[in-house]
């Protein structure tokens, strides 16, 4: 069997120039996840309708700054954001029965059954120090929630309401810093140095929200 998915994707956008060394932009995008089929499905099934999910939407929102400090030595750059998900693919865990030949098993079906948000802002620096040393940072947060996941996981018959839940591999904060050094040798070789570090905060591993990361 096969899905076919055709879905406008479209981007606009709004940018003003306040001086030659700061510029203020905006944007509006919709995009789409194409749909397909479940192929990590547990237990594995043969009926294809039961396999299959459709396309999910994104409309995003951002608002943010790009600037230039210290006679270019500097660069600063900033966003707010706002991303709204509809039929959001997730997981959704349930008992059936008759799996493995009537012993029952868990199943996973990916479905199109959740609407979420999210929102959250970042920041990155990078500095110029000298002629061989640049330092360059970066952070952000985000915010993100299930608005509606009716049947996160199927108990007994009845849907478990996901509603409220983070959405699984979303750090709330990340944040890295990086120093490169580059040193001009004899005959135009340049030996470079890069250092970094990267925090990533913790993330729940599944849509009931019940395993940090």
């Amino acid at each position: 069997d096969e899905l076919h998915a055709e879905e406008p994707t479209w981007t606009v956008g709004l940018q003003y120039q306040l001086t030659d060394d700061l510029m203020l932009y905006s944007s509006i995008a919709r995009g789409f996840k194409s749909g397909g089929f479940d192929v990590n499905a547990t237990p594995a099934r043969v009926d294809i309708d039961n396999i299959s999910v459709g396309p999910e939407f994104i409309t995003s929102y951002e608002v943010g700054i790009k600037s230039v400090w210290l006679d270019g030595r500097l660069r600063a750059n900033g966003a707010i954001f706002h991303h709204i998900y509809e039929d959001m693919q997730v997981s959704q865990r349930s008992f059936d029965p008759d799996a493995r030949g009537g012993r029952g098993a868990t199943v996973t079906t990916l479905l199109n059954a959740a609407e979420a948000q999210g929102r959250g802002a970042e920041l990155d620096l990078a500095l110029q120090a000298t002629e061989a040393f640049t330092l360059t940072a970066s952070v952000g947060y985000v915010h993100s929630r299930f608005e509606s996941f009716q049947g996160v996981e199927v108990i007994d018959g009845v849907d478990i309401d996901g509603s409220g839940n983070k959405i699984p591999f979303v750090p709330e904060f990340t944040a890295n810093v990086a120093v490169d050094h580059e040193i001009l040798l004899s005959g135009g070789a340049v030996w470079k140095t890069h250092l970094d570090y990267a925090f990533v905060d913790n993330f729940y591993d599944s849509e009931d929200g019940g395993r940090n990361q």
